[in-house]
């Protein structure tokens, strides 16, 4: 099963026909909550394509940095393919195990991108110091 980044007119229909069946039974004054599971999609994985510069800037900052960094990518779509032309290092205060934004500096930051950078921001990563490229349980959690 594939998980989508953004929702298709048909997903959207299909959950909104659930939440209101949910709500049409639903009792005044009581809550409810909705659980959105994924909708299987067949032969949709996706394919990830680094360019050069964003590889070269990548493997440097695992290479170099002692502690655990982030970085997001300017992306483009094609399909199911996915480019990440270049990346970025965002403001973040990081620990040998940890990434974390620097809020006031980071919403600073992002206000000086450009329409179209900030547009096509849509990917993030970050190394593992010491460790396997698996998820770590902060990944996953």
């Amino acid at each position: 099963m594939a998980n989508r980044i953004k929702l298709t007119q048909k997903e959207i229909e299909v959950y909104t026909k659930g939440l209101a069946k949910e709500l049409a039974n639903l009792k005044t004054g009581t809550s409810v909550t909705y659980k959105v599971n994924p909708i299987e999609v067949k032969n949709a994985k996706a394919e990830l394509f680094l360019s050069a510069q964003a590889y070269v800037k990548i493997k440097n900052l695992v290479d170099k940095c002692s502690q655990e960094i982030g970085w997001h990518g300017f992306t483009r779509r094609n399909g199911n393919k996915f480019y990440i032309d270049d990346i970025v290092v965002f403001p973040q205060v990081v620990t040998a195990a940890t990434v974390t934004p620097d809020e006031k500096a980071y919403t600073e930051w992002t206000n000086k991108l450009s329409d179209d950078e900030y547009n096509n921001m849509h990917f993030h990563g970050h190394s593992h110091v010491n460790m396997g490229v698996t998820p770590s349980a902060t990944d996953t959690t």
